[in-house]
């Protein structure tokens, strides 16, 4: 009411993570390295995870027959 008026700084940012992290910081490296081993294991997530929803479903048929 009195006094002098103190405005909260906005939360919304336009600047990206890429923007904001250092290009020479090492989680950089880190980051590019995991996503390749993770590109190069998705067939082998992809096809566990397909084993398991089929072992769900014949468990799941199972129980209900």
């Amino acid at each position: 009411m009195r006094g002098k008026v103190e405005r909260q700084a906005s939360m919304l940012t336009l600047v990206g993570p890429d923007q904001r992290v250092p290009k020479d910081l090492p989680i950089r490296r880190i980051k590019l390295l995991t996503d390749r081993e993770l590109e190069r294991l998705s067939s082998v997530f992809e096809s566990r995870s397909s084993v398991s929803e089929a072992s769900a479903r014949s468990a799941s048929a199972s129980i209900t027959t």
